[in-house]
């Protein structure tokens, strides 16, 4: 049994209602941060006090909360929904006569505070037998007489409030969006999991399945809801780097590296002394926008264009190599799945940094080494393996040790070949041309550093050259701060202080975003340490039980090896640097972790042929049952981390 054109569309369509029936109901009880009105009162008696909200002066009793203030000093805060425009708060101060003092007024959305300027408050609408006055810019007193004294406090004033408010409904709407795309992924995984016909009895495809294109949208997606929505203050080194795009941008002009307007704040050097690819594409999209809008978060998205669509294509090339070393689609959808799902990998494809585009060009060169491998390395999978070695050169330095592994393994490959003759011969031919192309893609920026910087092509001794320069102009730069001042040896940096080295790049690669100050719950770091646990368990047992094809094994082998060099690599990097124990330093070894999890899918599911019975078929969902368990835990828990933490981050 093959899946037809029928089943995707009645799938489809169900998708479709179920999508609009979450989207209608997420809009309509929104999940907002709580609106909460605050202020520290000071009264001789205790009286009701009553809080009225409205989007114009026609206040009732249906849009107010009310609390007794005791008599003394204290803390006074209402907790107001924000399904409606709030436009004025009506501060109702009980009845009979009452000398209070407000100390201050804030409001409150989140963890933003938005602080009420007390003198505005003489300026509002004041019930007659109310009196007011500012004692000082913090300090109002009102003398109240009468039944029903009450203060109106326009909210309107404050433009920076409503801004906010405007935002926070637009990510309403977004996480809506990102809800029916998260069940639409759950979608497709039954799809796969009924499309149970193996792929060596299909038609042979050149692109990707339905099902697979569907989940390079939706990875696609939810970058760009994230690259709409996360706040630069939490992207790390993203405005270092906006400012060299921003330069690029309004002055349609390559920087040298020593330009003012392109040097870092507080560390003296200039990103533009390293390969800015990422800049030059993001600076193009901000210039194609920039033609319909200036709005300056648009142009921001803009910029981080280059990340999302890093991601996208790091999904894309995942599938691509799945599809030509595993026999069944799940495995295909799984080392996908596992890789890009990992949190930090789609936190990075939302703002705009070097890491994502390092490890879209690891899975770009990786396919095209498996592709060179079954094509007996014919010029389109040169071609494409020399523009894999460009990116890599234009992205991280530390991600160029994986050129080394893929050269490795393309000897190796040509070796086994038996159909290749004269084999010294045609690996020489084949190294000039790979290294022509990827000279003619990427040479040019290294040949202009060097002739800028006197010899200096990859830029690193320049940016401490200009560090120099500006502490002799007397700026007060930031120190480094290497490992190799607070240990005694590398192995000390590493393994003391409980491992802290370890555990907080560990930490970081999976999910801890900004600053580093954005963790998960430890309670879902040792779910993901279980589920990988169990995944390399399983791939050790089926390593040692089963013979794997020589493809296989070799392109574990680049990940593993290249995974091992980048962590070696990020700890020379802190011990002689800086001492920053990230895991967007190593965000390559994902590819690794899933691979590992396409192996394990591939030989613990099953398939049927289609002389298969009905009755074979419906067991299909419960032999695969633990394949749909590790990718659905995989998929939820990226669920829970975007709503629970990833949000914390939106401006």
């Amino acid at each position: 049994m093959l899946l037809n054109n029928k089943i995707y569309v009645v799938l489809t369509t169900i998708l479709f209602f179920i999508d609009i029936a979450i989207f209608s109901m997420t809009v309509r009880n929104p999940n907002y941060e709580k609106f909460r009105f605050e202020t520290v009162l000071t009264t001789e008696d205790s009286f009701p006090f009553q809080l009225y909200y409205e989007d114009n002066l026609d206040f009732n009793e249906e849009k107010s909360t009310a609390i007794n203030v005791k008599e003394g000093k204290s803390t006074v805060y209402f907790e107001i929904p924000m399904e409606m425009d709030i436009n004025h708060l009506r501060l109702d101060l009980g009845y009979g006569r009452h000398t209070i003092i407000i100390h201050n007024m804030s409001v409150i959305i989140g963890a933003k505070t938005f602080e009420l300027e007390i003198n505005k408050v003489l300026d509002s609408r004041i019930q007659n037998d109310a009196r007011v006055k500012l004692e000082s810019s913090d300090r109002l007193v009102v003398y109240t007489s009468g039944d029903d004294p009450y203060i109106c406090i326009d909210i309107t004033n404050y433009e920076s409030i409503k801004r906010y408010i405007d935002i926070l409904k637009i990510r309403t709407v977004v996480c809506a969006i990102i809800y029916c795309i998260i069940m639409d992924l759950f979608g497709l995984l039954v799809l796969i999991c009924l499309s149970y016909k193996p792929k060596h009895n299909e038609i042979k495809r050149h692109g990707l399945y339905p099902e697979q294109k569907i989940l390079v949208l939706i990875v696609f997606l939810i970058c760009l809801c994230g690259g709409i929505m996360i706040s630069t203050k939490y992207c790390p080194d993203e405005y270092a780097r906006f400012i060299l795009t921003d330069y690029i941008f309004r002055t349609g002009r390559l920087p040298k590296g020593y330009e003012k307007d392109v040097i870092i704040p507080g560390w003296g050097f200039s990103y533009a002394l390293r390969p800015y690819l990422t800049s030059l594409i993001g600076a193009f999209f901000m210039r194609v926008v920039s033609v319909v809008t200036d709005n300056p978060n648009v142009i921001v998205t803009m910029s981080r264009m280059p990340s999302i669509i890093a991601t996208l294509f790091t999904c894309y090339y995942c599938l691509k190599i799945g599809n030509e070393i595993f026999e069944k689609r799940i495995a295909s959808f799984a080392f996908a799945v596992i890789t890009c799902f990992v949190p930090q990998v789609m936190f990075c494809g939302m703002y705009l940094n070097n890491d994502s585009l390092s490890l879209a060009a690891v899975a770009m060169g990786a396919y095209y080494l498996v592709k060179g491998h079954k094509t007996h390395w014919d010029k389109v999978s040169s071609v494409g393996l020399a523009a894999s070695f460009a990116l890599c050169l234009l992205s991280y330095y530390t991600v160029c040790v994986w050129i080394a592994f893929a050269c490795w393994y393309c000897i190796v490959s040509c070796l086994s070949d038996k159909t290749i003759d004269k084999k010294a011969s045609f690996m020489i031919k084949r190294a000039i041309f790979i290294a022509v192309i990827t000279f003619c893609l990427s040479g040019l920026f290294f040949i202009r550093n060097g002739l800028l910087h006197n010899g200096d092509f990859l830029g690193i001794a320049s940016e401490e050259l200009s560090r120099q320069e500006w502490i002799k102009q007397g700026k007060d730069l930031i120190r480094y701060n290497p490992g190799v001042e607070s240990s005694n040896s590398i192995s000390d940096m590493v393994f003391n202080n409980d491992a802290g080295w370890i555990v907080d790049t560990t930490r970081s690669f999976i999910a801890c975003f900004g600053y580093l100050n954005v963790p998960i719950p430890t309670i879902q770091y040792g779910e993901y340490y279980a589920l990988i646990i169990f995944a390399t368990m399983m791939f050790v047992l089926i390593m040692i039980s089963k013979k794997h094809n020589m493809l296989s094994y070799m392109i574990f082998a680049n990940f593993a090896l290249s995974s091992f060099s980048v962590i070696i690599l990020s700890v020379m990097q802190s011990y002689y640097r800086d001492y920053q124990p990230q895991g967007r330093y190593i965000i390559i070894v994902a590819l690794l972790i899933g691979f590992v999890f396409g192996i394990v899918a591939e030989n613990i599911s099953i398939t049927l042929d289609s002389n298969s019975s009905i009755g074979d078929s419906k067991n299909l969902l419960i032999k695969n049952m633990v394949t749909i368990i590790i990718i659905v835990l995989w998929i939820f828990q990226f669920v829970r981390i975007w709503f629970e933490s990833m949000t914390k981050m939106i401006i």
